[in-house]
């Protein structure tokens, strides 16, 4: 008698579970939207952040707090221009002493967005 082997076939391939599915999907959707915010982040780096923006009215107040002027208010922020090179804008600030209004402008230097105070006006002590 001769023994002959056959093969079995191929293994039957086990069916992923339904968490083993959803998992996929999970990771899938995680991995667009951190693409999508740092598709945002990158697009920042290339634009003019508007009047409004916290990055701009971050720097506004610290340019005060260079002059050793400490913003209580910076309010009433409305655009004057805007373009791709340049932003100008009109603001409000208060400080512990005195009320002014402000025009900034917001621009490219190089590679690098600059604030600059262009005027303060209608300063009136508190």
């Amino acid at each position: 008698m001769t023994e002959s082997m056959q093969s079995a076939g191929a293994p039957a391939e086990a069916k992923p579970t339904f968490w083993q599915k959803a998992s996929k999907w999970v990771y899938a959707i995680v991995g667009l939207i951190g693409i999508g915010i740092g598709a945002l982040k990158i697009a920042d780096q290339f634009t003019l952040p508007s009047c409004d923006a916290d990055r701009t009215t971050t720097t506004v107040r610290d340019i005060f707090k260079g002059k050793d002027v400490e913003l209580v208010a910076l309010n009433d922020i409305k655009p004057v221009t805007d373009t791709r090179q340049e932003n100008t804008c009109s603001a409000h600030i208060e400080s512990k002493d005195e009320t002014a209004n402000i025009d900034y402008k917001i621009f490219w230097e190089g590679w690098t967005v600059k604030v600059l105070i262009q005027t303060v006006r209608d300063e009136k002590p508190r």
